[in-house]
């Protein structure tokens, strides 16, 4: 399927109505991103801007097929930051003003939260004791993102990287350019592990890993 396909922006859910619809929200979303600059931060560059990523987690969340079992009525993200790292600070922050200002997933309300990290084996226990159902990780987790993977294990959280490769450490999903486009990485092996299930629909957007 090509992201040429996708037309609506109106679709928040792809149970309402027919798949493609929503499929065509998300590669329009691909789409209109290009021209915009990347984003330097530290010795990582964050390559889809951060607007976008937030639009892109919510919408590929929603494709996740037990959602909304796992969130019990309300989806709760965590955006894992660096406190000590500006650069990082500063990404987290504009992933959770984005991602407020959706306010749902799925039709599922929405809540954001920050995370400050203090060790690998401490995002797992948060995850598990704040029922969270995302996982973002602001740049500067280069050398943590396989800990915090693992640490993952188990739990029902899709993981997401604003690098694209932290998704080879163990990270679920990751945002990359290819030819000048946005596009999205899914690791499969790392989504069963995590016990995220997405729809067929997704995936043929996206890079998939096994």
């Amino acid at each position: 399927m090509s992201l040429r396909h996708l037309s609506s922006t109106t679709a928040k859910s792809p149970r309402r109505g027919p798949a493609g619809l929503h499929c065509r929200w998300l590669a329009l979303a691909l789409g209109c991103a290009l021209g915009l600059v990347t984003l330097t931060v530290a010795a990582e560059d964050v390559d889809v801007p951060v607007k976008l990523q937030a639009a892109l987690t919510a919408k590929v969340a929603s494709y996740d097929r037990t959602l909304a079992d796992s969130s019990k009525g309300r989806v709760v993200a965590l955006v894992l930051v660096k406190s000590d790292t500006g650069d990082s600070v500063h990404v987290a922050s504009q992933l959770v003003a984005e991602l407020r200002r959706l306010g749902s997933i799925a039709n599922v309300p929405l809540q954001v939260e920050t995370l400050s990290f203090t060790s690998p084996a401490a995002v797992g226990k948060e995850v598990r004791a704040r029922s969270a159902s995302l996982l973002y990780l602001a740049p500067g987790f280069r050398k943590e993102a396989k800990a915090i993977a693992s640490a993952l294990d188990g739990l029902h959280v899709l993981s997401v990287a604003s690098l694209a490769s932290y998704v080879d450490e163990g990270i679920v999903l990751g945002f990359e350019l290819r030819g000048g486009k946005p596009g999205l990485v899914v690791h499969l092996g790392h989504a069963k592990r995590q016990n995220v299930n997405f729809r067929p629909q997704l995936l043929a957007l996206a890079r998939v890993l096994r």
